[in-house]
């Protein structure tokens, strides 16, 4: 067994997130059968327990364990492992029938509003304490820091007080980036896409329509909405699914809100429709969970075209198939959108509400009711 490929074995596992799936990637790099039941032996268990040290993984006092290369005693959480994704489920409703854990700790309110229900990544109080734990050079790749603060904020929206103790660890946000690192192509494509529109001949266009919408909404900080223009948006929001997942136990909410293969694989979105996005992706699932209404091919229909028409896409837990698939990201899309709602002194999406997406799912309401066909901002959709 060369040191090359004990290097490149460890590599993967480390890299991939130390999962089983990663764990099977390091053995096939060693020519090992993925069914080994005690693969950290040996010179490579020592390299693994060696790395592990000096990533901040365990202690040298630690024993590392044979089977999972973890050390003993540790849990591994693979949101890939349909096992795993069951029982987390069964415990989560099993704690909502017994009228547990259906909202955090009120001493925790005010951090749980600026994780898991901030409008935006680039949040104020989230970002920063964790770049200092990440240590250089990685806390100056803007991809790498997008890429674990998504990690970061789906487990303060998720876990209880109890277990977030330990969040900002040192080996914790090391889980983080090794992480973020395994959606490295993806991360990169969206920070060059991000730079190019902010730094190319989008750059002017977009400055000033932060600047309109600053003086629209009366910010007195239009620098502000410039750094926030063009923002790394959730395919997956991250808050609309762990709302499902909490009031219905949906395995594909938890999946969506959960797994670090939704949460890294992130795309531009323009700040202001970043936000308001919330409101729509909020109401289409309230609609879905709704227990004396039902919702309609036609309605859906409706929500789907203005997810087109305005450039974005979410992707949330269905009625029919498993993932629903909403609209297709288009960053020049939703910079005319949102130029077209400044010029008749709007906020993209006017005033639309949570129960005003509910009435359009029901069919109750078409997106013309709300003033997306005709006259006004109505015109926006022609």
């Amino acid at each position: 067994m060369s040191k090359r490929y004990i290097r490149s074995a460890a590599n993967a596992f480390f890299s991939g997130g130390r999962t089983p799936e990663a764990k099977k990637d390091a053995l096939r790099i060693l020519n090992l059968p993925t069914t080994t039941k005690s693969p950290f032996t040996g010179v490579f268990g020592q390299y693994i327990k060696d790395q592990s040290v000096k990533k901040g993984l365990m202690s040298a006092d630690d024993t590392l364990s044979k089977k999972s290369g973890l050390k003993v005693g540790e849990t591994l959480r693979d949101y890939q492992n349909k096992e795993y994704i069951i029982k987390q489920r069964e415990k989560r409703l099993q704690n909502i029938a017994e009228g547990k854990g259906l909202n955090l700790e009120p001493v925790n309110i005010t951090r749980q509003s600026q994780a898991a229900k901030t409008k935006s990544l680039v949040a104020p109080g989230l970002e920063g304490p964790l770049k200092s734990v990440i240590g250089r050079p990685d806390r100056d790749d803007p991809a790498i820091v997008k890429g674990a603060l998504s990690q970061y904020r789906s487990d303060l929206g998720f876990l209880p007080l109890a277990d977030q103790k330990n969040l900002l660890s040192k080996e914790n946000v090391s889980n983080y980036v090794d992480l973020a690192k395994k959606y490295k192509t993806q991360l990169n494509k969206t920070k060059n896409e991000i730079a190019d529109f902010k730094e190319g001949k989008s750059g002017k266009s977009l400055m000033q329509l932060m600047e309109d919408y600053s003086y629209l909404v009366k910010s007195s900080d239009p620098n502000y909405w410039y750094q926030r223009s063009l923002t790394y948006g959730h395919p997956s929001p991250i808050y609309a699914n762990l709302e499902h997942y909490f009031q219905t136990g949906s395995d594909t909410a938890f999946m969506l809100s959960r797994d670090p293969k939704f949460l890294t694989k992130m795309q531009p979105e323009i700040g202001p429709l970043n936000i308001r996005k919330e409101t729509l992706d909020r109401g289409i699932l309230a609609a879905i969970r709704d227990p004396d209404n039902e919702v309609t091919k036609s309605g859906l229909a409706q929500m789907r075209k203005l997810y087109d028409q305005s450039g974005l896409q979410s992707i949330l837990p269905g009625q029919i198939y498993k993932k629903m698939y909403l609209g297709t990201n288009n960053p020049e899309l939703q910079m005319d959108f949102l130029k077209k709602s400044l010029s008749v002194g709007d906020r993209p999406f006017g005033k639309i509400t949570q129960k005003d997406v509910k009435n359009i799912m029901f069919g109750n309401k078409t997106i013309s009711d709300y003033g997306f066909n005709r006259g006004g901002i109505a015109s926006l959709l022609e």
